[in-house]
């Protein structure tokens, strides 16, 4: 994983990793599938907002991400069925190659600025170390446990006590004003190219976090208030009077 740490001061005070710019996790494998080859769902970006965390857009400033997938006892790799595909297109990828003990996948997103994002999936079939001990890897899987006196928090710049002073018609009409769109699936294949040699820097110090304004999200943001307000018309809560007045 590759992104942002940070303190979140809207939620928290808590520690977080937000904006996440690249993830790569081992997923169960495809029907047809060797049993000893490896499925990676892989996302990669290099800008991204914190949600309702902040209102900016923060920007790594880097135009190639790489990502090494390890294994233990490989002498050698291939990947077959890449399935990659971006927002953008122009976006590439390297061939894979392996490096390290690993596959090594580098993408070439352009500029942050322009938003370039990249997601998919690779199976990697490796070729190991005869006589080498086996490593057993498992699956990516998601379980998440929630003691029953937790109370969820709120992902939003409306407090929770507020949603719950309104009537459930009121809660119904404020869903239906919030429903989002299907999300459109990136649509551009990501083309793979012949590797580049790439010179080796020292980097001493981190890279900065880069951070620009986001109209885009500022004007979606105002529309979740002018939603909440509408919904109350002329009942709206005391603590909540400026931020409709704003939003206006």
């Amino acid at each position: 994983m590759i992104g942002l740490m940070n303190v979140d001061a809207e939620h928290g005070p808590k520690s977080e990793i937000h904006p996440v710019y690249a993830l790569a996790m081992h997923v169960e494998n495809l029907p047809g599938d060797d049993a000893k080859d490896e499925r990676w769902a892989i996302f990669v970006r290099n800008a991204g907002d914190e949600g309702f965390c902040s209102h900016l857009q923060h920007q790594l400033p880097l135009s190639d991400i790489s990502i090494l997938i390890p294994h233990a006892n490989a002498t050698g790799g291939r990947v077959i069925q890449p399935d990659f595909r971006s927002n953008q297109d122009g976006v590439t990828m390297t061939v894979p190659q392996f490096q390290n003990g690993g596959m090594l996948l580098t993408f070439h997103l352009g500029p942050p600025e322009k938003g370039g994002m990249i997601d998919g999936s690779v199976t990697v079939r490796w070729t190991e170390r005869p006589g080498g001990t086996a490593v057993a890897t498992q699956p990516f899987g998601i379980k998440r446990a929630m003691a029953a006196t937790t109370v969820p928090q709120s992902e939003s710049h409306v407090p929770a006590d507020m949603l719950t002073k309104m009537t459930a018609q009121q809660q119904a009409a404020l869903k239906q004003k919030l429903t989002k769109p299907a999300p459109v699936r990136n649509q551009f294949t990501v083309k793979q190219v012949p590797p580049t040699p790439v010179p080796q820097v020292a980097r001493i110090t981190p890279l900065p976090d880069v951070t620009t304004s986001n109209p885009k999200k500022t004007e979606r943001d105002r529309k979740i208030i002018q939603s909440v307000c509408e919904v109350y018309d002329k009942n709206v809560p005391p603590a909540l009077q400026g931020a409709c007045a704003a939003a206006k």
